[in-house]
């Protein structure tokens, strides 16, 4: 069935390409030519006003010249991954420089060797890409109706080797339904998966702003539609299963965990590292070296046995494991054929599920250390809840006392998992972090690990990690981050319809992830509006126009005369409140049960005195405390009855509720 279905494809491949040459042709030609058309039509019209046939011609004209255009308006904005983009101007001019500006940045003409040598030239390239990574992989250490579903849940990105992507089934699944559903469930029949399905193109994505070595790149897999489908549907039965294996630690790809309960965490625990506290303290910003491309297939395999999966998942995860056959994408042209060994393909739908169970590993061989060792005391407010190390993915973070015998029960543990799984810290990128030890005790610890010594602030998920209050000069690459995309030459076509909505869907996501953890100084906030107010009205090209409207009536809802903006204070603080909400309503994780057994000694949240440190949790406090205030008053009112009603409430203990009910959505339908 899966040859079958192969073979099939091949040769709609052949008529494809045909029948888009014949039928379609050069759409930027097609559209000249139509144009031209039309203009010696009108004059004509010029000449003969009265002649219909000609008007009808003109007609005609029009429609075919008004249906070229949005052809090829669509097939420059399907090249230019332009997804912002929603109404406004006709913007080809806009998709033509993103198209230039994209294949500028992905060509690559000069690559340096490890030796240090530079190699330039297409064909040089792609043969130092084939052997850099078959160095690394080339080492050895359901039923019809959910597979249509599960294709209908796939995006339609890029083609894998075959060439057709996720649309092209959608839009035939009349056609091509049977044989993808007869392909898919011969696989789970009898676990043999045919390696032309499993071939996958490495498109190399550059993970440094000038790229000069191999290592410089992240090679993304662009996988098959039908592995892709049968990868899922892998998946989809591994994910129910994470959260009774996978350690509290381990926030990534978790059925109801989030990247905000490290960053909460990890900001609170390594409060005053810049000072030298009483309690000798030791942290570890470990990096894994080309984490999902080193993990062994034998060890994985052996994990998910052990965890106790079924024989018949283990052999489907296996033919997927051990059965595809890579090429590069070289300067948009494919380079190599060659089998891998071992890793994981990042874009392949069961790779970030795989991935955490192989670090899950890890949780256990450090628990297993850390209950044989006399001498392992835990990180400064961590014995409570034998918080030992927190990881998001591959972002790993290891917490200890800063002694040197738990230190070493830390690297024991490191070790025995490098040895283990293939994945490596990457000593130039790891960081050590220490507070309250004795300069001989300090140097010992930098030379037990061999990394970097770090200073605070330094970025962890997307969140600069600091000790201190957070100040504007550590939101300097939020700042820069808007700064830039507001900068770049790509926004010179947009109009105010355009430039509008670049802020309302992109610029204003930039610092929601910020906002989401932290209480932004309201200096950066200011800042952040008034480059939002001046790209609004004048763009980049920085002329003489001033504002139209006050920028308070801009940030009210559309439905009130506004632009839908969000006003960024505003914002900010509902944002921080959810983290109070999910304290009182939220399911228990690892950073409310810390919160809890170290600082919220009352139940009652409305209740509990704000402590004096640490100073983020009681920004948040003090942010409850004003919105609970605001919220009663508003309570009060809404009820129409009296003051009494509202201290009823309170004496109840449904203010909560209340606040769940009330301020919640009221911030909400103030700023969508």
């Amino acid at each position: 069935m899966q040859y079958k279905l192969c073979s099939k494809l091949r040769n709609q491949k052949k008529v494809l390409k045909t029948l888009n040459n014949d039928k379609v042709g050069d759409l930027t030609i097609k559209s000249i030519e139509a144009e031209a058309g039309l203009d010696d039509c009108q004059r004509l019209l010029d000449q003969q006003p009265i002649d219909s046939n000609l008007r009808i011609h003109e007609k005609e004209l029009i429609s075919c010249y008004t249906t070229t255009l949005k052809a090829e308006e669509y097939l420059l904005m399907e090249k230019s991954r332009i997804q912002w983009l929603k109404a406004g101007d006709r913007n080809s001019s806009y998709f033509f420089k993103a198209i230039n500006g994209n294949r500028k940045r992905s060509k690559i003409h000069t690559i340096t060797r490890d030796d240090g040598s530079l190699i330039e030239g297409d064909i040089l390239v792609k043969k130092e890409a084939i052997r850099h990574f078959q160095t690394i992989l080339g080492y050895s250490r359901p039923v019809s109706h959910g597979i249509g579903t599960t294709l209908s849940n796939i995006i339609d990105k890029a083609p894998g080797p075959d060439g057709f992507n996720a649309y092209f089934f959608k839009i035939t699944w009349d056609i091509v339904g049977k044989d993808v559903i007869d392909a898919v469930q011969e696989f789970f029949r009898s676990g043999l998966l045919l390696k032309e399905l499993n071939a996958t193109i490495f498109a190399l994505v550059p993970k440094v702003p000038n790229p000069f070595k191999m290592k410089d790149f992240r090679p993304i897999s662009c996988c098959n539609t039908l592995y892709k489908i049968i990868a899922k549907i892998i998946a989809n039965r591994i994910k129910p299963c994470l959260p009774d294996i996978i350690s509290p630690s381990q926030s990534a790809f978790v059925a109801g965990r989030c990247i905000g309960y490290n960053i909460l965490l990890v900001q609170e625990l390594m409060r005053n590292y810049h000072k030298d506290a009483s309690c000798p303290r030791l942290a570890l910003k470990v990096d894994l070296m080309k984490a999902f491309d080193m993990v062994h297939w034998g060890f994985l395999l052996e994990t998910l046995a052990a965890f106790h999966f079924p024989p018949k998942v283990i052999m489907w995860i296996k033919a997927c494991l051990t059965t595809p056959k890579f090429s590069i994408s070289i300067n948009r042209e494919l380079a190599g054929f060659f089998f891998g060994k071992r890793g994981l393909r990042q874009g392949d739908p069961m790779s970030p599920y795989l991935f955490v169970v192989a670090m899950g590993v890890l949780s256990k061989i450090l628990a297993k250390h850390i209950e044989d060792s006399s001498s392992f005391k835990f990180h400064w407010r961590c014995d409570k809840i034998k918080l030992s190390h927190l990881y998001f993915s591959d972002d790993l973070i290891m917490l200890c006392h800063g002694s040197l015998s738990s230190a070493r029960v830390v690297k024991a543990a490191l070790d025995d998992f490098s040895l283990l799984s293939g994945l490596h810290a990457n000593h130039a990128k790891s960081n050590i972090f220490t507070s309250g030890v004795s300069l001989t005790i300090n140097q010992q610890l930098i030379n037990l690990f061999g990394y970097m010594v770090g200073s605070l602030p330094i970025p962890y998920l997307g969140i600069p990690i600091i000790s201190s209050r957070l100040r504007l000069r550590d939101c300097s690459p939020l700042v820069d981050r808007v700064s830039g995309r507001l900068a770049s030459w790509l926004n010179r076509g947009l109009s105010y319809a355009g430039r509008l909505q670049l802020i309302v869907s992109v610029l204003t996501s930039l610092q929601v992830f910020w906002a989401s953890y932290l209480c932004l100084p309201k200096k950066v906030l200011n800042i952040i509006e008034q480059k939002f107010r001046s790209f609004l009205w004048r763009g980049i090209e920085g002329d003489s126009k001033g504002a139209k409207i006050c920028w308070l009536d801009i940030c009210l809802p559309k439905k009130e005369g506004g632009l839908g903006i969000n006003d960024l204070s505003s914002w900010n603080k509902a944002l921080v409140i959810r983290h109070i909400w999910i304290l009182s309503y939220g399911t228990n994780n690892l950073w409310s049960s810390w919160i809890k057994a170290y600082h919220l000694k009352d139940p009652n949240l409305w209740e509990a005195k704000t402590p004096y440190t640490p100073a983020r949790w009681n920004s948040q406090s003090r942010v409850a405390i004003l919105s609970g205030t605001k919220l009663l008053d508003r309570t009060v009112r809404m009820s129409q009855k009296n003051i009494w009603f509202g201290c009823y409430l309170l004496l109840l203990g449904l203010t909560r509720s209340a606040f769940s009910q009330c301020l919640l959505p009221w911030f909400a339908s103030r700023n969508s």
